[in-house]
């Protein structure tokens, strides 16, 4: 979290929807590849505030560009398995 979590009385966390916010975006950026070191250098940047929005903007950008070319070598992986799957189903076909 950015900010420290209020209690209840129990002693159990409160979290808002602000803090369920922050954890769906940081699962994204895990699920999207981020290293937890990335991540931890975002969460470090984000807890400084405002004086940190370019760092932020830049470490971002870089990971969205990252993501982007993973995206296309998948698109292209998945279009050669398609022409196998085409390729083999012509032959099954034949048979």
């Amino acid at each position: 979290m950015i900010n420290p979590l209020d209690r209840a009385e129990s002693t159990h966390r409160i979290y808002g929807a602000r803090d369920l916010r922050w954890v769906i975006f940081v699962t994204k950026l895990r699920s999207t590849g981020m290293s937890i070191s990335q991540i931890k250098e975002y969460v470090d940047l984000a807890r400084q505030g405002e004086s940190t929005n370019d760092a932020r903007l830049a470490l971002l950008v870089e990971h969205r560009e990252r993501v982007i070319a993973h995206l296309l070598e998948t698109q292209s992986s998945l279009e050669a398995i398609s022409y196998k799957i085409a390729e083999y189903s012509r032959k099954v076909a034949n048979i």
